[in-house]
């Protein structure tokens, strides 16, 4: 059951005048053949076949140490910012101020110098400290 694609207006030439070339009177050639003529119906039509998913990538180790660099780099980074935050909030929490040291009193109660060049002395130093922090 061969279905035509084109049917022809004219009927078929006999076999001896399609091989001679010659298709009517006076040898001058019929028209050119249809598609559906060149080509025999009885082939198949062409269809194109679904494409093949291309096989699966495995993912190379210069991949698996780039997303290892970025997370600890993202870690490292979370942690010093979370660093930052805990020491403002300790800051606003105690508000630590340096101490203060003063000297109140500074005296030499012993000097002495002895024959073979030996100094001997004895410094009184007073000293004060103070912690204005609260805590």
């Amino acid at each position: 059951m061969a279905d035509r694609v084109y049917p022809s207006a004219k009927p078929n030439p006999q076999p001896s005048q399609a091989l001679n070339g010659g298709g009517g009177a006076g040898g001058a050639p019929s028209f050119p053949p249809t598609k559906g003529q060149t080509y025999s119906a009885t082939l198949p039509a062409y269809r194109p076949q679904p494409r093949k998913p291309p096989p699966p990538r495995r993912r190379s180790r210069r991949g698996c140490c780039c997303s290892c660099c970025l997370w600890l780099t993202l870690i490292i980074v979370a942690l010093v910012f979370l660093a930052a935050i805990a020491a403002g909030v300790f800051y606003v929490i105690y508000r630590p101020r340096r101490p203060t040291f003063e000297v109140d009193g500074l005296r030499l109660s012993a000097f002495n110098v002895s024959g073979a060049g030996q100094l001997t002395s004895r410094l009184d130093l007073n000293v004060t400290a103070r912690n204005p922090n609260a805590k």
